[in-house]
């Protein structure tokens, strides 16, 4: 059976900024409300995927992470702050991967708490983690929103672009913006931290990723075409027999 999605407007491109917070963004413009564009993000070739620090405007201490094929690679980085200041404009790094490895962008938050690390290595003591795969979030939303740097327009990626040193010859670079806060849905406030409703704006940890490629889906949901043309129908009808009834008056 015919499925029909329906696929919200996308976002258009505007200035947000918040306080002393480092603000070279693309945001998403539907603020408010969660991003109805899902993303499966794979690696294009056999090499790195490189990251790069885009901005932040999070009161939140937050640290960046990446899991391949549902594996966390344990390589953390970009940390947004650092002793109250935040990280520079097109700071990297980098992971090792192979072409078609199914690549999950992951924002350990560790809130208003102290950043910690375990003896391995690894963040601890935070709040919650969250992952551009919407399944592993704690309220099963979307948190990021992702679109081309090459394609966006305006000054915020223009900012972008003259900070942040993309080697020639690479493959298009991809802007990915982490929302940060989560929504309630039910869960202890213990759960969620300081906050127990998002606000989606979608550009509290901004990153730009190379060999990375975005296949984006429709998380709204799906209407039968034919349900959809038969309620159509029946709509037509119904008004061609008021029309008709107010003639035979």
């Amino acid at each position: 059976m015919k499925k029909l999605n329906y696929l919200l407007a996308i976002p258009a491109l505007l200035l947000v900024s918040q306080g002393s917070a480092l603000a070279a963004t693309i945001p998403y413009a539907r603020i408010g409300t969660i991003n109805p564009v899902g993303y499966e993000f794979t690696a294009i070739n056999d090499g790195t995927v490189n990251a790069y620090f885009a901005g932040s405007t999070a009161g939140y201490t937050e640290i960046l992470g990446l899991q391949v094929n549902g594996v966390n690679t344990t390589d953390w980085g970009l940390r947004n702050r650092s002793s109250g200041t935040y990280a520079a404009l097109g700071t990297e790094m980098s992971w090792n991967v192979h072409a078609g490895d199914k690549l999950t962008f992951v924002d350990y938050i560790w809130g208003y708490n102290a950043v910690k690390f375990d003896s391995n290595g690894q963040p601890t003591g935070g709040i919650y983690t969250l992952y551009s795969d919407i399944a592993q979030n704690l309220d099963k939303n979307e948190h990021v929103y992702s679109t081309p740097l090459g394609s966006a327009t305006g000054a915020e990626a223009a900012t972008l672009r003259s900070a942040i040193t993309i080697p020639a010859g690479g493959t298009p670079p991809v802007y990915v913006a982490f929302e940060d806060l989560v929504s309630a849905t039910g869960k202890p406030h213990t759960q969620l931290g300081n906050f127990t409703l998002s606000n989606y704006n979608y550009y509290d940890e901004n990153y730009i990723f190379t060999n990375v490629a975005v296949k984006s889906f429709s998380t709204a949901p799906e209407i039968d075409a034919n349900l959809a043309g038969l309620s159509l129908g029946l709509l037509s009808s119904v008004l061609l027999l008021m029309l008709e009834r107010r003639r035979s008056r």
